[in-house]
């Protein structure tokens, strides 16, 4: 069943509910979705300002400190003309290091206020539940995984990251060295092709924000029907 909601008219969700109940060691015991629907589905489109975490403004930060800022200057350029473009599935946005620093720069702050503005609407709507394991898919330098830390820090999950970008991934990696909650810390970061039908490994919160725009739409359609069949509690998807 689909539904649309406002809230603050800012945040627009659109939920895909289905019965039964989470799959057997799904989530908490205890803390699963209010029956006898299952939240499966969660799109945002327009995003309020979120202020970012201290320990990501830290890290920031100091990955900035370690970038020449000519150079970071004309890598955003670069990825400005990227991301207003068409970019083939088989070529990832990011490919060299100095991109991926100038993305955690000039998008990565922005990313992170969506798929935080997008885990509190969720998180309205799914009570006492918390994600015992949290994938995120295209999840380039770690956003959407600052964001589910942020949004439950206490409730010990594990975090996966799959990208096909090994740029974006090493920057992440060092992004996430100084996180202040141990499933940003311990996150585990893997390339991985996104095009196709991916095989991905059951987590309760599947995450893909902001990295459908770079496939292309059978891809995209193929990577949203792979995180469905991967998700045991939610799909959450993040997109301008």
């Amino acid at each position: 069943m689909w539904g649309e909601n406002r809230l603050a008219g800012r945040v627009r969700t659109v939920t895909r509910c289905k019965a039964p109940g989470p799959r057997p060691g799904a989530g908490r015991p205890s803390e699963h979705f209010p029956s006898p629907r299952l939240l499966r589905l969660v799109l945002v489109s327009l995003v309020p300002t979120v202020h970012l975490p201290d320990d990501l403004t830290a890290a920031l930060t100091r990955q900035l400190g370690a970038t020449a800022p000519t150079q970071a200057a004309a890598q955003v350029e670069r990825l400005i003309e990227n991301y207003r473009g068409a970019t083939p599935t088989t070529a990832p946005v990011l490919r060299h290091s100095a991109d991926a620093a100038a993305y955690a720069a000039y998008r990565m702050p922005a990313t992170y206020a969506a798929a935080r503005a997008a885990l509190d609407a969720l998180r309205a709507r799914a009570g006492a539940w918390a994600p015992a394991a949290h994938l995120d898919l295209g999840g380039g330098t770690g956003a959407a995984a600052w964001a589910v830390a942020d949004a439950w820090p206490e409730a010990g999950h594990t975090t996966t990251v799959l990208d096909w970008s090994q740029a974006a991934l090493d920057v992440a990696r060092a992004l996430a060295a100084g996180g202040a909650t141990a499933s940003v810390r311990e996150a585990v970061w893997n390339r991985a092709p996104l095009g196709g039908a991916p095989r991905l490994p059951e987590s309760d919160l599947v995450t893909v924000a902001y990295v459908l725009g770079e496939l292309a739409p059978a891809d995209r359609a193929a990577l949203v029907e792979a995180a469905a069949g991967a998700a045991t509690g939610v799909v959450l998807v993040v997109e301008p």
